[in-house]
């Protein structure tokens, strides 16, 4: 999933021309500000949702910046399906307990285990036939469709919309005023 952020407007583009190096500098700057805004607030608002940790949402966004070449910033959201260990999973006698939606209560696996391999990951298994092995880990949803939810991509949307001006008037004004020095 990708989400791009760009700036089509025809102040802007009347800028460029009076003063392109300025106009510029502005522009990459507040797409690089907005796209890092932009970031924190989806995560915050996953966060929210969802019982998982920053640092297990923060391997799965990816962040391409603006350049002078290349007006436009763009997160992607990548992942494979996140195993139930992100999720507060507990060993428990009867099973694994997790809990992956923040207002909802904890859930139970009743027949899995917690277990280290030999790699070093550490994740929630179940045997899947009646002999020791084989085992399979259980996962949960992917990255990109937790940021597909309509409640975090609102989230999303409202602060690029609010930003992007803020941060377009704040770096014009320091750039402008840079040059007039």
């Amino acid at each position: 999933m990708n989400i791009l952020i760009k700036v089509d407007s025809l102040d802007v583009q009347r800028l460029l021309r009076q003063s392109p190096q300025i106009a510029e500098k502005s522009l990459v700057r507040t797409l690089n500000r907005t796209a890092d805004k932009a970031r924190v607030a989806g995560s915050r608002a996953v966060r929210e949702t969802y019982n998982i940790k920053a640092g297990d949402l923060r391997k799965s966004i990816r962040m391409y910046k603006a350049s002078r070449s290349r007006m436009e910033a763009q997160l992607s959201i990548t992942g494979k399906p996140v195993g139930l260990i992100a999720f507060a999973a507990k060993q428990t006698i009867k099973g694994v307990a997790y809990k992956i939606l923040k207002a909802a209560g904890r859930k139970r696996l009743p027949h899995a285990f917690i277990a280290k391999m030999k790699t070093g990951h550490i994740g929630v298994f179940e045997r899947s036939g009646s002999d020791r092995l084989p085992i399979e880990e259980r996962k949960f949803i992917t990255m990109p469709s937790v940021w597909q939810n309509k409640k975090i991509m609102a989230v999303v949307h409202k602060v690029i919309n609010t930003e992007l001006v803020k941060e377009w008037q704040a770096n014009w004004d320091y750039y402008w005023g840079q040059a007039n020095k």
